[in-house]
């Protein structure tokens, strides 16, 4: 998880950044950024974050957001590699399509929040809402994946192959290196 603190792409589970010790959350609460956004807004009202830190971690979390997005647009289209047909395909459009939507949804929430904070309870209650859509669909495609992880395995798919890119996007150099 992003640390918005101080941009460390925190890799332990939490609940501390270990580059400049910032409270992330934990991992696993399933709250995403939620802590993070609790502790600013905290940090606003005690004047010990500035409007412009505020605003720079913002940003952070928006950027963030817009990768996790783009992560799923791009996992879609890998999995999409597999030639399935369109009923597994709209299966796993299914699961996906929450998450996406969920996470659009957080980014537009937190675009809403003011760098000078006093949110509200009825912005923390829509972000509150985007970040339960994005954990429960998570689960579900938690599920979906594994089980789709084991039927390609039987089917002798490398699975590590399905997200490399396309020969063709390979570079010259590289191509010729092996």
């Amino acid at each position: 998880m992003l640390c918005l603190s101080c941009g460390h792409d925190e890799q332990s589970l939490g609940p501390a950044c270990s580059d400049c010790g910032s409270y992330v959350g934990y991992v696993a609460d399933g709250r995403g950024y939620l802590p993070q956004l609790k502790v600013l807004e905290v940090g606003l009202a005690e004047g010990r974050i500035t409007p412009e830190e505020s605003e720079q971690r913002l940003q952070r979390l928006t950027g963030a957001l817009e990768a996790l997005v783009g992560y799923m647009d791009e996992c879609g289209q890998g999995l999409m590699t597999l030639q399935w047909d369109n009923v597994q395909q709209g299966t796993l459009g299914g699961f996906m399509m929450p998450i996406r939507e969920g996470l659009d949804s957080l980014r537009a929430a937190v675009d809403q929040l003011d760098s000078h904070g006093e949110w509200g309870d009825e912005l923390w209650a829509e972000l509150d809402a985007a970040q339960t859509k994005v954990h429960q669909a998570n689960e579900g495609l938690t599920v979906l994946t594994q089980t789709l992880a084991g039927y390609a395995v039987e089917q002798g798919v490398d699975l590590e192959k399905v997200f490399d890119p396309p020969e063709s996007e390979v570079e010259p150099e590289a191509a010729n290196a092996e």
